[in-house]
């Protein structure tokens, strides 16, 4: 029998590779990890004041700020590794995943809008290049990544709490949909947020009593604030990213025990029928089961990506200013609020064969190499973003 375990710590850092004690200790790195702080900031609330009341609108605001933002961060990353020297070495250690994403602003070939193509691939590229820098920046790049993701949401969920019970509702609820939107502007924004962070969590592991207290504090506000979103699709998500951490986490007699859970649970719900338990989890959570017009929005999009099914429109030109409104006249939705639809509206089959051969076939083999050992660090580490991974490519991605 294979004994699970014999990959190296995930917290012993990154393949060790020319100049990286140097790119480890340039100073230029703390500017790498604010940029990151901010840019989790603005997704979440685009840098909105958070004593102003929500107001429903239209517009795209804050488009100006966020091309600076994230075009900012990907400069600053590159500047970083080209000062340390370790610029071609970095590119090279990810030769396979650059090489796919430059096949993003390729599909500006076949681009319904050139310039929508170009400009968003170059911020996906940005984005991409941060990533790889913060990680080899760090000896413990793994942690670094948890700690910084959790600590942000924790305090996204704190202020919003706050806020939402000294101030009012005025300034944490939107008029239009209730529920916890906090320093965002819409529950659904601040839901996986939130969500992320609470599934992130149970990955990170305490060296004292008081780091744990903080971390139990930072996940009793990620709880509750996620709670108080009344966000269902991304509550199921967390729900299964748990039973998934629980299940990754477990050793294989455990594993066991819990499919055997699964199934079981399975077999009962045939027996009652999907569609009543569908209809009773949207009558008691008082959601219509249209999904507030998803329905509709996905019939309108299937249409329109049935007319280039191959290649799609090309990466990120569908979704032009007020292109919702005129798909489904009742609320203007700047995206599918479907994953799989985007990807296949955007590069088509083509890009979907690719995304699942380059990112998903991964996951599955390289899963017994990093694992580790049941009831280790690393494995608790790796559970939890398989964990989260995992649940939101099933659920948050199709909602």
């Amino acid at each position: 029998m294979k004994r699970e375990g014999t990959a190296p710590s995930t917290n012993s850092g990154t393949p060790q590779f020319g100049r990286t004690n140097l790119l480890r200790s340039h100073p230029l790195r703390h500017a790498v990890v604010m940029m990151v702080f901010l840019w989790i900031i603005f997704s979440v609330n685009s840098f909105r004041n958070p004593l102003t009341p929500i107001a429903m609108s239209d517009s795209n605001s804050g488009a100006a700020i966020r091309q600076l933002l994230f075009s900012s961060a990907g400069l600053v990353s590159l500047a970083l590794l080209f000062l340390t020297r370790n610029l071609e070495t970095v590119l090279t250690m990810n030769r396979r995943m650059l090489a796919l994403s430059l096949l993003l602003p390729a599909s500006v070939l076949w681009s319904a809008a050139p310039a929508l193509t170009v400009k968003r691939s170059i911020l996906f590229l940005f984005c991409l290049i941060t990533l790889y820098t913060i990680t080899y920046s760090s000896r413990k790049p793994v942690r670094q990544m948890l700690l910084i993701i959790v600590s942000s949401t924790a305090f996204i969920a704190f202020i919003s709490i706050a806020i939402h019970f000294a101030f009012g509702q005025a300034y944490t609820v939107n008029p239009a949909r209730p529920g916890l939107a906090g320093i965002s502007s819409h529950p659904n924004s601040l839901a996986p947020v939130l969500s992320i962070g609470f599934i992130l969590s149970l990955g990170l592991t305490y060296k004292s009593i008081r780091s744990m207290l903080i971390g139990r504090i930072s996940q009793a506000f990620l709880a509750i604030g996620h709670i108080l979103t009344t966000s269902i699709t991304t509550l199921v998500a967390t729900l299964v990213g748990c039973g998934l951490y629980v299940m990754l986490a477990s050793s294989r007699y455990r594993r066991g025990a819990l499919q055997l859970l699964i199934i079981s649970a399975f077999a009962l719900f045939n027996l009652i029928g999907w569609s009543n338990i569908k209809s009773a989890i949207f009558q008691a959570t008082g959601k219509d089961e249209s999904l507030s017009g998803r329905d509709q929005l996905w019939a309108a999009i299937v249409r329109e990506g049935s007319k280039t099914p191959i290649f799609g429109n090309g990466f990120g030109a569908f979704w032009t200013e007020g292109k919702g409104r005129e798909l489904v006249h009742t609320w203007n939705p700047r995206q599918s609020h479907n994953s799989y639809i985007d990807l296949w509206l955007d590069l088509g089959v083509f890009g979907c064969t690719i995304f699942f051969a380059a990112y998903l076939v991964p996951l599955w083999f390289r899963w017994p190499s990093i694992r580790g050992a049941p009831g280790s660090d690393q494995r608790r580490t790796i559970s939890a973003l398989y964990a989260t991974m995992l649940s939101y490519l099933l659920i948050r991605g199709l909602g």
